[in-house]
């Protein structure tokens, strides 16, 4: 029965992106398709329904649709064209170069899974270069973190491209333990709608806001409520005002958490805190900086338990 039903939903699915397909004007002239995305592309055909002409995030979520179904991959029916829309950079994280669509070179823009043992899922994208991509592979997080510390490039990435990498999928490739989370410099923003911990959040919301005096004295009065002795408070201070000497000068403030002396700065404030201080810092982080949380719910359409494999 369940093998009856499996085969069941594979064909719904195939159906479905087979009406897509034709809905959005795409010829259907490839031998290799499915059976049940033939079927559903002549059915969209048989009803006459009016074709449409699609965006690039349309055309972008067909593809990722097709490779998906070719490949049993789990497609969460969150992500629609609207949400690569949402989730779109004109400047790749990990490279820093400007993204170019559909010229064939590796600046071209890419939707990344960014935990290889999920699904394409909500908070599991992100828009990063074709070069970047297909440097990540199937690579894990510790393989990733492992070069980023290393001293010599691999698959055309230095160390530091590696660092930006890491940044990206920590959230991510964490989601399901975060007990076991690693403390590491935020190299790169992180990509809008994925998952991230509150330590990240802090460490953004200190970059975007700490170069200013009078950004500086407004974190410090906010995470002042999470210090629970001078001592903390003391190292708060100074953490703040180490961020906020560092950040001058740099044309990517990110960087600034790849100086040693402001790393270790944030984990000794990090570390003085009782579990009450880092509740509360976090609630600061949450109220600082509104973000959406990925619910147990939300977690179950990433089929981590199946590596991101389709249950069908």
């Amino acid at each position: 029965m369940t093998v009856e039903i499996s085969r069941v939903e594979s064909a719904e699915v195939g159906r479905q992106l087979g009406y897509d397909l034709f809905r959005f004007g795409r010829q259907s002239d490839n031998g290799n398709l499915a059976q049940s995305v033939v079927e559903g592309y002549a059915q969209a055909r048989a009803r006459g329904i009016d074709r449409e002409s699609p965006d690039r995030f349309t055309r972008k979520w067909l593809q990722l649709r097709m490779s998906a179904f070719e490949r049993a991959r789990a497609f969460d029916v969150a992500v629609t064209p609207e949400l690569l829309r949402r989730i779109d950079v004109d400047v790749c994280p990990i490279m820093r170069i400007r993204l170019t669509h559909g010229s064939m070179q590796d600046s071209d823009w890419s939707v990344d899974r960014i935990n290889n043992d999920g699904a394409y899922a909500l908070h599991n994208l992100a828009v990063i270069s074709t070069r970047a991509n297909v440097a990540k592979g199937s690579r894990s997080f510790d393989e990733v973190y492992e070069l980023a510390r290393g001293v010599r490039c691999e698959a055309g990435l230095a160390p530091e491209h590696w660092l930006r990498l890491a940044s990206v999928m920590l959230g991510p490739c964490f989601v399901d333990k975060p007990d076991s989370i690693p403390i590491i410099p935020l190299a790169a923003p992180i990509p809008m709608f994925t998952a991230r911990f509150v330590g990240q959040i802090i460490q953004q919301l200190i970059t975007l806001e700490a170069k200013k005096a009078s950004g500086k004295n407004v974190l410090i009065k906010r995470f002042a409520r999470a210090c629970n002795d001078e001592r903390s408070l003391w190292r708060l201070k100074f953490m703040i005002e180490t961020i906020h000497v560092g950040l001058k000068g740099l044309d990517y403030p990110w960087d600034v958490w790849l100086k040693p002396r402001v790393m270790a700065a944030f984990v000794d404030w990090h570390r003085s805190l009782t579990l009450a201080g880092c509740a509360a810092a976090a609630a600061i982080a949450y109220d600082s900086a509104p973000v959406e949380r990925v619910s147990m719910k939300g977690l179950q359409t990433w089929s981590l338990d199946a590596h991101g494999y389709a249950k069908y």
